[in-house]
């Protein structure tokens, strides 16, 4: 079972959505549902991730 954590998001990406697995790993999925490429960036304590979305794509992302 997952547990779906609360959170905030800012930025283009309201199509977003983001759990945390049994073994404390983050689930991040978004939504590009625009015509263009964007870049996004996902923060997580003193991590953080760059990828580029493509247009009309959904993107899943296991940070552990």
């Amino acid at each position: 079972m997952c547990k779906l954590k609360k959170g905030t998001s800012s930025g283009e990406f309201s199509n977003l959505f983001a759990f945390v697995k049994p073994d404390k790993s983050l689930v991040v999925v978004v939504h590009n549902e625009t015509g263009t490429d964007k870049l996004l960036q996902i923060k997580l304590s003193k991590r953080s991730i760059r990828p580029l979305l493509k247009a009309h794509t959904f993107n899943t992302f296991l940070i552990r």
